[in-house]
């Protein structure tokens, strides 16, 4: 599982943990494929609304639950996020790098 993943599961599991990561990341840092759940968990949470996986799941995020499921604690969710921050600059540098 990667970074990005776990992030967005321990976001399904405890999405109070969002307040913990929100500096951190960005909607770009993350894979393309998982750019839209972690946008609805980021707007969602914003507007004060409950965010989990099933709520996720409810909103047309098929893999919510599956993520979910794999995540066991958000304990780590800080150092998961400075890996997908990481990972997103790189990926973006060398996208404007083949421009």
């Amino acid at each position: 599982m990667s970074a990005a993943e776990n992030v967005i599961g321990g976001l399904l599991v405890d999405s109070s943990a969002y307040w913990r990561i929100a500096n951190l990341v960005v909607e770009q840092d993350f894979p393309k494929s998982l750019r839209p759940l972690f946008a609805y968990v980021r707007d969602s949470l914003s507007a004060g609304e409950k965010v989990d996986a099933i709520t996720a799941w409810e909103a047309g995020h098929e893999s919510a639950v599956e993520l979910a499921s794999t995540v066991y604690s958000v304990a780590n969710i800080e150092a998961y996020a400075k890996l997908v921050a990481e990972d997103g600059e790189r990926s973006r540098v060398r996208e404007a790098g083949q421009r």
